[in-house]
């Protein structure tokens, strides 16, 4: 199960003790966010994949998959 989603370990790894992560997304906007919970979003009729919920450092919160991500720059 991880190995499929590098980038999500990663950005909940880096934000451990309240650090916020910058992370470059596939739509071209950079965010900062911190990880707050793994779940499973429905993307297709009963397929699921791995979710990270995030929350935002300009406030709100985020669901990001792994094929959201382009780079965790860290």
């Amino acid at each position: 199960m991880y190995e499929a989603i590098p980038k999500l370990i990663k950005i909940s790894g880096l934000s451990a003790g309240n650090k916020f992560v910058k992370v470059r997304l596939k739509d071209g906007r950079t965010i900062e966010c911190q990880a707050d919970c793994f779940g499973e979003t429905e993307i297709e009729d009963e397929a699921f994949v791995d979710d990270l919920r995030v929350l935002l450092k300009d406030g709100g919160s985020e669901i990001l998959i792994e094929d959201d991500i382009e780079e965790v720059i860290g």
